[in-house]
């Protein structure tokens, strides 16, 4: 629920975004490993 909350705030382009990133599909449902991602990447 978070990260889509997450993904919803932050545009249409974040999930282009997320689906970039090396994270299993189980991580891209977690918060911390999106966030994570994100911040590095930033």
């Amino acid at each position: 629920m978070q990260v889509n909350t997450l993904i919803y705030a932050m545009g249409e382009e974040a999930e282009d975004i997320l689906r970039s990133f090396a994270l299993s599909e189980e991580d891209k449902k977690k918060y911390q490993p999106v966030t994570a991602k994100f911040k590095a990447n930033m």
